[in-house]
């Protein structure tokens, strides 16, 4: 077997894999008097719209003057259509928009290099272009954790809420390379893993700047009492026998602690029947975090406790330090 270091291309090759597999795929009243009423939101259902540079697509749907606005962002290689049935259960208490990020779904490519910091500045003129205007509930799945960061980072007087879907952590790059190490089999077994979970081909869209945008967003945070909920997911991803296994869920375990940080207003669940894609096999215990996070953010309180609404979905609350 050749235990020699991977190299350079395989390096990118690996971090991205880990990207798209492991970090990609009744309302309450109104708080806070003087408050500025929420606006409508006028762009039609389904709408490219300029960015400046090029076009983005954006979906919106649910309560024309629904606030907070839930904004829906895919892991890497994914699209809106992916939030089908959560954006459908949210749009029955607010306004929800999902869109897809340059190059992705039905969006025109973007200029590059594609950071964290080239996203977020496109998604903010995309939100000010198609007249959807703020507060915002940011729910992010995978790589989509950068954006979460740096957009609470950048808008605070918006952003009052997050769901952190399975998100990448910035410093997942370096403890999963210490956990594969030099033995090409757990190599192989995390890009075989995600090969069942998206396209290959989304590779280089994505990926080439994950550790620049990971550098770019590790400083941020965290965000005072933000109502933050963190869904991790609870099925093994990577193939059965794989000797790395279940070291490997340990790891990314504790970067989901860690993304729990973020606030000090947090809960952390795990979704016991669900890989990565938690939207898409737990779609209801997403619309519950979301529907959680949205009363504590109309009401300006603290989250409700964690237990059995979560529990009756397949979650299991998991107590943070």
């Amino acid at each position: 077997m050749d235990n020699a270091a991977p190299g350079p291309r395989r390096l990118c090759l690996l971090f991205t894999s880990l990207a798209l597999l492991i970090g990609s795929q009744a309302p309450a009243s109104a708080g806070g008097a003087g408050a500025p009423p929420p606006q409508a939101v006028s762009v039609p259902v389904n709408s490219l719209v300029s960015v400046g540079t090029h076009r983005l697509y954006i979906s919106c749907m649910g309560k024309s003057r629904g606030s907070p606005t839930v904004l829906l962002d895919s892991g890497a290689g994914g699209d809106s259509s992916e939030w089908g049935q959560v954006q459908a259960g949210v749009a029955q208490f607010t306004r929800v928009c999902a869109y897809d990020r340059s190059g992705l779904g039905k969006s025109e490519a973007g200029p590059r290099p594609r950071t964290t910091r080239t996203v977020v500045s496109e998604l903010r003129a995309l939100l000010r272009n198609a007249k959807v205007p703020g507060p915002y509930i940011y729910v992010g799945h995978s790589i989509s954790g950068f954006t979460a960061r740096l957009f609470a980072q950048q808008a605070p007087q918006d952003v009052k809420g997050l769901v952190l879907v399975d998100t990448s952590n910035p410093d997942q790059f370096d403890r999963v390379l210490q956990l594969v190490g030099p033995q090409k089999e757990g190599e192989a077994a995390i890009i075989g893993a995600l090969r069942e979970e998206a396209s290959m081909e989304m590779v280089p869209k994505e990926g080439l700047l994950l550790r620049r945008s990971a550098d770019e967003v590790r400083p941020l945070g965290p965000f005072g009492k933000m109502p933050t909920v963190v869904l991790e997911h609870g099925k093994e991803l990577l193939p059965p026998g794989t000797p790395i296994s279940a070291a490997f869920q340990a790891l990314w375990h504790q970067l989901q602690v860690k993304n729990a940080t973020i606030s000090s207003n947090t809960q952390l669940i795990v979704a016991k029947n669900s890989g990565h894609y938690i939207h898409k096999e737990q779609p209801e215990l997403v619309i519950q975090s979301i529907r959680k996070v949205y009363d504590s953010v109309r009401g300006n309180t603290l989250l409700p406790a964690c237990g059995q609404p979560e529990e009756m979905l397949g979650g299991e609350c998991i107590k943070l330090p």
